[in-house]
């Protein structure tokens, strides 16, 4: 099973590029009339360099779980459909306890080195996703532990 927060990102990036557009048409006709630099666009060029760099850090989270790894990638929007390696990638049988808090996941995961047995627990936002989603991938992380045992 795959989920994925992309298309909502897709539309996230395409006002994103839209303001981009209207931003530098605002600031060019700015330009044209007041011929120097004024405070109208100061502000535009402040505001056109914030949205190039929330831009450039606009990523989408896939979660996959095939039944036997669980394998969380995040990928940038503008990334092609090159191999993107696992943000974390586990056996789905080491999983503890998995919650839902705040449009974030808590992993508890076993980790066993060494005759020592640690637990570690890792945080995915999955900002993004809809609630329905959201319960979907802790649902399927959740049946896949009582399968196991």
């Amino acid at each position: 099973m795959k989920v994925s927060n992309k298309k909502s990102i897709e539309k996230l990036g395409l006002f994103l590029m839209f303001m981009l557009i209207l931003d530098l048409t605002l600031i060019g006709m700015q330009w044209l009339i007041v011929r120097q630099p004024d405070q109208f666009i100061i502000t535009l060029l402040i505001l056109f360099i914030a949205l190039v760099i929330y831009m450039t850090k606009l990523k989408y989270t896939e979660f996959e779980n095939s039944g036997f790894v669980i394998s969380i990638k995040k990928k940038h929007l503008l990334n092609g459909s090159g191999f993107v390696f696992p943000l974390l990638e586990f056996p789905s049988e080491i999983i503890k306890d998995c919650k839902l808090k705040s449009q974030v996941i808590y992993l508890q995961v076993l980790n066993s080195t060494n005759s020592k047995k640690k637990v570690q627990v890792f945080r995915i936002s999955l900002a993004g996703f809809d609630p329905n989603e959201q319960k979907e991938i802790l649902h399927q992380i959740l049946n896949d532990k009582s399968k196991l045992y």
